[in-house]
């Protein structure tokens, strides 16, 4: 079957709508791992921790844990940096 110019000029406009950008693209993957920060970090402050987790933006997230001196018994919080990742998360929950 012969296509004819307009034909093409369609689909040349359905793939041009169709791509996204590179900004678009950039912008999609910023939500996509806000989200999955969002996700982790409700997931650690399921566990109860000393105080909410704090998303550094950077890729790394700030958790607290709550600790006892064994000789005074004066209790305090401890403050910990970790990798954004389900694997730093598990492995600072001791899973």
């Amino acid at each position: 079957m012969p296509m004819f110019l307009s034909d093409v000029s369609a689909l040349s406009l359905q793939w041009e709508f169709g791509k996204e950008t590179e900004e678009e693209s950039e912008v999609e993957l910023e939500h996509s791992a806000a989200r999955f920060s969002a996700d982790l970090i409700r997931w650690i402050d399921s566990h109860n921790p000393a105080e909410p987790t704090i998303d550094n933006g950077d890729g790394t997230l700030t958790v607290a844990c709550a600790c006892v001196n064994v000789n005074t018994g004066a209790s305090f919080v401890e403050h910990s940096t970790i990798p954004a990742t389900l694997k730093a998360a598990r492995d600072w929950l001791g899973y």
